[in-house]
Order: structure tokens, then sequence, then C-alpha cells
């Protein structure tokens, strides 16, 4: 009898939804989900709000952030609604929920869900380290 190997979705996160920001959706992520560690993903971050970055990947730059292997997809769902691209916010979303390649500390490319920054963002905006708990320091 075959088995079929169940593949649990990987989450790559650089923003509010990493541990160090501390927040609720943090810890429930942490909760409802295996930490792999740092990880990094080709593009640029910017800091789109008071308090929270805007990703969008493209072939320069490196952002950093932390990948976790789902234990129940629905989570996604959840982090939808968090992140005003679920069913019921208007459009257009803020962030789109996407797939790409993220890269561990290892060197081990992994297909990832994040949230992609999908408003237009200008270049004062971006932070330079491509990492949002860096940023801070970055500035004058």
């Amino acid at each position: 009898m075959l088995r079929s190997k169940i593949v649990l979705p990987h989450l790559f996160v650089y923003g509010t939804l990493r541990p160090a920001a501390a927040g609720r959706f943090a810890q429930q992520l942490l909760a409802r989900s295996s930490y792999l560690g740092k990880a990094y993903m080709s593009g640029s971050l910017y800091l789109v709000g008071q308090h929270y970055p805007g990703f969008v990947p493209g072939p320069e730059g490196q952002v950093t952030g932390e990948l976790y292997v789902l234990h129940d997809p629905k989570v996604l769902i959840e982090l939808d609604d968090y992140e005003g691209c679920g069913s019921g916010d208007p459009e257009p979303h803020e962030f789109v929920r996407m797939q790409g390649p993220a890269r561990t500390s290892s060197g081990r490319e992994v297909l990832a869900w994040f949230y992609r920054y999908n408003w237009p963002v200008r270049e004062e905006q971006r932070i330079p380290s491509g990492d949002f708990f860096q940023s801070t320091q970055e500035k004058p």
C-alpha cells in the first residue's frame, strides 16, 4: 500500500508576524506552526505604515524574515483577514498572499506563502537592510 505524503504549507513572514514583534498574531502563529528559523526572499522591504512593512518581491535585494511550517492550512485564512486581504475585505487589497522561493539560513530553498505589498511605494520608504527590525536603527 502506498502512502501519500502530506506536504504542509510553508509561510515566510517579515514584519509584524515575526516573533520579535511579540504581537497577538505572531504568538498565535508560533503556537500553530513549527518555526524553522531565519529565512530570506529576493526583493525590497518598505515602511508602508507607521508600524509595519510591505514586501515587494524582485530580482534585486534581500528581505530577512522567518520561515514556518503551518500545522493547519486554515491559519492562512485567518492571516488573510489580519493582512486585510480576506474574502470580505474591499479591493484593491493592501496585501496579497502569494507563493515564492524562500531560502533558509542553510541555503535550502522552499516554496513558501508570503504577503506581497500591493500598493505603490516610494524609494524613501525603502528599508535598506531588508530587515524590519533593523529599520529604526537606519533612520537619522
